[in-house]
């Protein structure tokens, strides 16, 4: 995307932004007088180790939802994405987390959202994949220092049980994904077209890329098919569309893993501040987080992937297995074959594909998945296309 199409749209993201704001206050203004006001604590899917595990969510005032199908008019779909944004958030809540025993109180900032690193219970083994920990509120004061007015309510009881993924002691290696245009078509280089898909669709209408659901399992059960290698989807849109995503990728038969996604703040140079950077934080707090593993970096061509690869294989020498890169884009082709030469010259493999198939043949040759698995994932191509036709 160009660089002043570029600054427009996250311009046009920071008006949205804004507008959705305004509106979350109002309703948060008209509910203020009930008696009783239902919480839910939106459980995002934490990750850490067997030192330390790093906890996220967010407390938001809960509303009803209706469960999306296939058949879905845009209005519908619009509507339910329009509530995503609205969400009225509660700020200055305090917290309890307890991971087995162990307890801390955390306190949610001025979108809601609430971050807390623990260290892990020695009750707590790498034989399995995920963990459970429990979450309530113990307090509420939603009047705050960003100008809302204080809720004359009372916040219902809430709580939650967060999923939480530590890296089980067998993993072979683990894998980054992103999202838009990786293992769902976004047309991210086309705001308009983006903005279009993003409102007006949902996980049922969403389109994934042919055969990434058995690639990306066949990843996560590795070359023994016994581990249960951890998978990390990041992306730098916006914690609205968690639910959306999570059940597309359950829709597609994605791995579960952490969805790592991007707040956009109320502090406008943050969020006119560039998504890619979000990403780029985010897969180190994961490097930093798995210090054991290497890691296999998926992305496309679209936007600035292959050189954010490029950084993370620079910044941690020796910890990439390879690098996908999905080739969506004809006008930067050139600059990301440049990336692939200096990544390889680097001692990295980098591999610009048109299709699934190809990453699986070449994940195979490297021993990272069964040579038997490619079968399956040209069966997911075909099963996906004949769903798209």
């Amino acid at each position: 995307m160009p660089a002043r199409d570029l600054h427009l749209s996250r311009r046009l993201l920071w008006f949205a932004h804004r507008l959705s704001q305004k509106v979350s206050q109002w309703f948060r203004r008209r509910r203020r007088a009930k008696k009783t006001v239902p919480l839910e604590i939106m459980g995002y899917r934490g990750f850490g180790n067997v030192e330390q595990v790093q906890i996220m969510g967010r407390l938001v005032e809960h509303k009803s939802w209706t469960e999306s199908h296939a058949d879905d008019s845009w209005w519908k779909n619009a509507r339910a994405m329009f509530r995503r944004f609205t969400r009225a958030q509660v700020p200055n809540a305090t917290l309890e987390i307890d991971f087995d025993g162990n307890q801390r109180t955390t306190t949610t900032d001025q979108a809601g959202y609430f971050r807390c690193t623990l260290p892990t219970p020695d009750s707590v083994t790498t034989d399995q994949l995920w963990h459970s920990v429990q979450v309530r509120v113990v307090s509420q004061d939603s009047g705050a220092s960003n100008g809302t007015e204080q809720n004359s309510g009372t916040a219902a009881a809430a709580t939650n049980t967060l999923p939480l993924l530590i890296p089980r002691s067998d993993s072979q290696f683990g894998v980054i994904s992103d999202i838009d245009d990786t293992i769902m078509h976004s047309h991210a280089t086309d705001l308009l077209r983006l903005a279009w898909l993003t409102f007006t669709h949902n996980a049922w209408t969403r389109v994934p890329f042919e055969g990434v659901g058995a690639f990306y399992r066949a990843l996560q059960r590795g070359h023994c098919e016994t581990r249960q290698n951890p998978v990390f989807y990041v992306s730098s849109s916006a914690w609205n569309l968690f639910d959306m995503l999570a059940e597309f990728m359950e829709i597609h038969q994605l791995p579960k893993g952490p969805i790592l996604l991007r707040d956009l703040g109320g502090n406008k140079q943050n969020f006119i501040r560039s998504g890619h950077e979000h990403k780029l934080e985010k897969i180190e707090r994961i490097f930093a987080s798995c210090p054991e593993l290497p890691f296999i970096l998926i992305g496309d061509s679209g936007q600035q992937d292959p050189y954010l690869y490029r950084t993370v294989v620079r910044d941690f020498p020796g910890r990439v297995l390879a690098v996908y890169i999905r080739d969506v884009a004809d006008k930067n082709r050139d600059a990301v074959l440049k990336v692939r030469k200096e990544l390889r010259d680097a001692g990295v493999e980098m591999e610009l594909v048109t299709d699934t198939e190809a990453a699986a043949i070449h994940a195979a040759y490297h021993g990272w998945i069964p040579e038997e698995r490619i079968t399956d994932v040209r069966q997911d191509i075909a099963r996906d296309q004949d769903r798209q036709e």
